[in-house]
């Protein structure tokens, strides 16, 4: 599917800007938080993406470890609240993992949101031999816009998606990626959150 990529960066900055302002408004809880730890397999570039989901959820929080070390509030492998909720994809910073910002996911869900916070390999905890090199200039945006494709194609995931509410932010390195480049972004879409364009994809979900 060839997709015309045309979204300019002031727009980006401002989808992150606005998002970051709903952070700060201290909108009141709607929904428990629901938990899943997924991956994603780009057959294209050989790469697993691990994505740990927070989403609204109409299950019972509770306390939750990640990891075994981060102390979280969610209700693992629940439902999704039906409805479609904007998505936000979160990025780690070099040598993070996807639990780093947990506390801001499980906020955003909380608050309607699904939150995908993907790891990136190659610059992961344990795992960060791209660190500084071209690849992962590369390799690092187009995890965003790979994962999003795979959630919207995931059977128990995509018909929760608003499609036309997609935004993308981070931590240090991860907050520079979704600005690296403007095509990973979807005309029409609707600030604060930023719109995403759909990229070609061959994916499948990774049982590994």
């Amino acid at each position: 599917m060839a997709i015309q990529r045309r979204v300019s960066r002031w727009r980006l900055a401002l989808g992150v800007l606005g998002l970051c302002s709903i952070l700060g408004a201290g909108t009141a809880a709607a929904f428990d938080t629901g938990f899943r730890d997924m991956k994603f397999h780009d057959d294209e570039r050989e790469r697993t993406i691990p994505v740990a989901l927070w989403y609204p959820s109409e299950g019972a929080a509770a306390p939750l470890t990640y990891a075994g070390i981060h102390a979280g509030h969610a209700a693992p492998d629940s439902a999704i609240a039906p409805g479609r909720h904007p998505l936000t994809v979160l990025s780690h910073g070099t040598g993070g993992n996807r639990f780093n910002q947990f506390h801001i996911a499980e906020f955003l869900a909380n608050n309607g949101y699904i939150v995908a916070a993907i790891e990136h390999p190659g610059d992961r905890t344990f795992d960060n031999g791209d660190f500084g090199t071209a690849k992962n200039l590369y390799n690092r945006p187009r995890d965003i816009g790979f994962t999003i494709d795979a959630l919207s194609a995931d059977t128990g995931v995509g018909s929760h998606i608003d499609g036309q509410r997609i935004a993308a932010l981070g931590h240090s390195a991860g907050g520079f990626t979704p600005q690296w480049r403007g095509d990973i972004s979807r005309p029409g879409a609707k600030l604060p959150a930023l719109p995403v364009v759909r990229q070609s994809h061959r994916f499948r979900r990774s049982h590994r």
